[in-house]
This record gives C-alpha cells, structure tokens and sequence, in this order.
C-alpha cells in the first residue's frame, strides 16, 4: 500500500486533467467537480503517505525501454530527512 500512494498522487490531477480533456471540456461544472476532486484525492493521499511511511522509502519503474540502446526510468524517494523538514 506504501508503494501506491505516491503514484495516487503524482497520477491523480494527470488522470483528471485527461478526463475532462475527453468527456467533460463542455461541462463547466463537471469539469471543476472532476478537477477538485483530484486536488483533493492528492492532498489525502500526501497526508497519509507522510503520515505512515517508513524511514525511507523508494521505487522506480520503467517509463522508456528502448532495449540496450536506452532506458528512462522514473520513480520517487522519501527519506527521514524530507520529513523531518517538512513535520517538524
């Protein structure tokens, strides 16, 4: 579960902004509803990544793989320090 909430949070305001892109642009209402929404997911979703992580925490997956000739990776790291800084 630890390895979820930072994708919920890094994907949650992209997957919105996609949703209204396809099926809400002409809705304003439901366009603001979709966008708050994912703000609001994305900031629960940072409290409790804080709240219960361990000392450190890493992860990283394959965003390019193009074989031997290149990969991209991308991921994320929190460390006791982060925390410290930002909780205390």
């Amino acid at each position: 579960m630890d390895h979820f909430l930072p994708w919920l949070i890094l994907l949650s305001p992209l997957c919105s902004a996609a949703l209204i892109l396809l099926f809400a642009h002409r809705s304003k209402p439901l366009s603001v509803f979709i966008s708050l929404s994912a703000v609001f997911v994305s900031f629960l979703a940072t409290l409790a990544a804080f709240g219960k992580a361990p000392e450190s925490l890493a992860s990283q997956l394959a965003w390019i793989d193009l074989g031997p000739a290149l990969q991209l990776n991308i991921g994320y790291i929190k460390e006791a320090i982060l925390h410290m800084k930002f909780f205390s």
